[in-house]
This record gives structure tokens, C-alpha cells and sequence, in this order.
């Protein structure tokens, strides 16, 4: 499924007269430029059928739209309205104006807190250097919106696909994710009871005089019955004291489709106390030899795809492998 067009709305001077200079740079020029060069419909409040108050329905169609263009030719007041209102809405405005509002002989005046903005002119409705300068300056403004289309049209092909697996695939693909992401970071793994817990990963490393302990629990929900699963899991796997090591931090990471509720969490692990958007942590504590020796929790629930684990797998490897 294609990405639907970007759409303009286009606040300009009306007149009933088809001639008028503004009605030809929006019907001849502007609706088919933008349509044919950018793929962007492009409206004016005049082309809509509705029965609702005209000034609600205006703003919002800007509301709707991913851009606006500002004719200021003419003065009309409700252009000035519809442009602040889209830059209070964070939409991206091009200005425009007929070239010689900006002379002091006109009968009218682009107004002096728009001056200072970089207005396009225009010398005729079908000005064809007028017509190159709006189609790049239109390709610069709407190059982060066109990235961000193009990110989100990605993100909705993955998800699909990864939604279209079988859950056991999908843990297997996440998983796996998983295993890259602390190998990337140099934790060595323990392998040996894979068998029997084929969506859980331990390791370890010595930064420095930190040893580092790491697992990463796949699981489709996060149900209270897992997070109990968890909070005991360590104590079945002995991590070797490495020489030189001074203290330890310990790290659980969760991995999940389904969401885990902050409620649900704290019910088990009761001493541990939230420290971050998803992270909570222990208590710091000192092992039988006395060195220091801290927990924390990372949940990471709601996943959609493995590009989707794999960044929230980055966003968090300063908090677990801090330089």
C-alpha cells in the first residue's frame, strides 16, 4: 500500500472572478505543480463542500495538512490568521507575494513583522522562475516530513511482516537480536542451559574491576508468574568471580510483544525502585567477600519488530555498558 499524498492548504486571496491573478496561481499553477512535481494536494477553503461554520472547518483542514502556503497578495487578513495559526500547530509555511507589495507606492503592504521572513515573488500568476524557486523551496521544507514519511512507511512494512510469524519465530528472531547486542558489547555467554530455556541469555564481563552480569528474557507477555521466573532465575546459574574485580552490577532485561504495567513490575520486584522511563534498581548491596554489588531491572515491552528491538536495545546500552 502506497503512502497517501502530502497535502497543502493554500490561504490566499478569493475572488469569484476566474481571472483573478490569485484564483490562476492556484488553480493553473499551484494545484497542478504541486500535484504532478511533489505528489501534494493542494486545497483552498473555496474547494471544500461542507455545512459547517467556515472558520472552524479552515483551521481544520490546516490541522490535516502537512504544510501551508501563504499568499500575502492582497493583505487579507484571514492569511495572516491561517499562517500563525499553522505555525502555532508546528506546520511548516511558505510565503509568497506578488512581487510588488513590497514597494511603498502600493496599495498594499506585505506587514512589518512578515518582511523580515524569506517571501517567494511572484511577477505573474504563471511566472515560470517563480514557479522553479516554489518547487525547491518546497522540497527543503518538507524534507524532514519526507523523512519521516518514508521511516514511518518502513516501520509499518516491518512490523507487518514480523506480525505475520508465528510467535514461536517471532521470539526466535528477537531472541537472536538479543544475542548480537551483547555479544556487540563483549559479554560472554553462557550456553549451556539453552536447551532448556531457549528465549533467555546470561553472560558476563570484567570492565575494568566491574564484573558485569547480563540476561535477557524473551517472553510474549510479561506475566506476573515471569516476573517471579525472573527474580530467581540468577540464583540456579553461578557467575565465576574474575580476578581483579572489585564490584559487581548485575542487569535483567526483558524483552516483550505485550506491555507490563509499572504496577505489575514493583508486585515482585518490591525492592527495587524505578530510576528511569523503564529501569528500575536495587539497593545496593556487597557479597560475601564485601565488594559492592547492584541489580537493576530493564523492561522493554511493546514490541513491534526486530529494527524496533534493536533500537530500544541501543537507547539502552548506555545505562547497562556505561564507557
Amino acid at each position: 500500500m502506497t503512502a497517501p499524498r502530502l497535502r497543502c492548504f493554500v490561504a490566499m486571496a478569493i475572488n469569484d472572478n476566474p481571472r483573478y491573478d490569485t484564483n490562476v496561481l492556484h488553480f493553473k499553477v499551484l494545484k497542478p505543480l504541486l500535484r504532478d512535481r511533489l505528489g501534494i494536494n493542494a486545497l483552498r477553503i473555496d474547494e471544500l463542500h461542507h455545512n459547517e461554520n467556515i472558520d472552524i472547518r479552515l483551521l481544520r483542514e490546516i490541522d490535516r495538512s502537512d504544510l501551508l502556503i501563504a499568499d500575502l497578495t492582497y493583505e487579507r487578513p484571514s492569511v495572516y490568521l491561517e499562517a500563525g495559526y499553522a505555525l502555532g500547530q508546528k506546520k511548516p509555511v511558505v510565503y509568497t507575494c506578488r512581487f510588488d507589495h513590497f514597494s511603498r507606492q502600493s496599495q498594499y503592504q506585505v506587514h512589518f513583522d512578515l518582511r523580515q521572513k524569506n517571501i517567494l515573488q511572484w511577477k505573474s500568476p504563471t511566472d515560470p522562475q517563480f514557479a522553479k524557486l516554489l518547487i525547491a523551496r518546497l522540497r527543503e521544507t518538507l524534507a524532514p516530513t519526507l523523512r519521516k514519511r518514508e521511516t514511518d512507511e518502513q516501520e509499518r512494512r516491518e512490523q507487518e511482516q514480523f506480525l505475520s510469524l508465528s510467535p514461536e519465530s517471532r521470539s526466535t528472531l528477537l531472541d537472536a537480536a538479543a544475542g548480537q547486542f551483547l555479544r556487540k558489547h563483549r559479554i560472554h555467554l553462557d550456553l549451556k542451559e539453552r536447551d532448556l530455556y531457549p528465549f533467555r541469555l546470561r553472560g558476563y564481563r570484567l570492565h575494568g574491576t566491574v564484573r558485569e552480569t547480563v540476561e535477557v528474557h524473551v517472553f510474549p507477555a510479561i506475566t506476573k508468574g515471569r516476573l517471579a521466573h525472573v527474580w530467581g532465575w540468577t540464583s540456579f546459574y553461578p557467575v565465576p568471580v574474575l580476578k581483579g574485580m572489585r564490584s559487581t552490577l548485575r542487569h535483567k532485561i526483558l524483552v516483550s510483544e505485550g506491555t507490563a504495567t509499572r504496577a505489575r513490575v514493583e508486585a515482585v520486584f518490591r525492592e527495587y525502585a524505578l530510576t528511569g522511563p523503564r529501569t528500575w534498581a536495587a539497593e545496593p548491596t556487597q557479597d560475601a567477600e564485601g565488594r559492592p554489588d547492584q541489580a537493576f531491572l530493564h523492561v522493554i515491552d511493546g514490541v513491534r519488530s526486530v529494527p524496533m528491538l534493536k533500537r530500544q536495545l541501543e537507547l539502552l546500552s548506555p545505562h547497562v555498558f556505561p564507557r
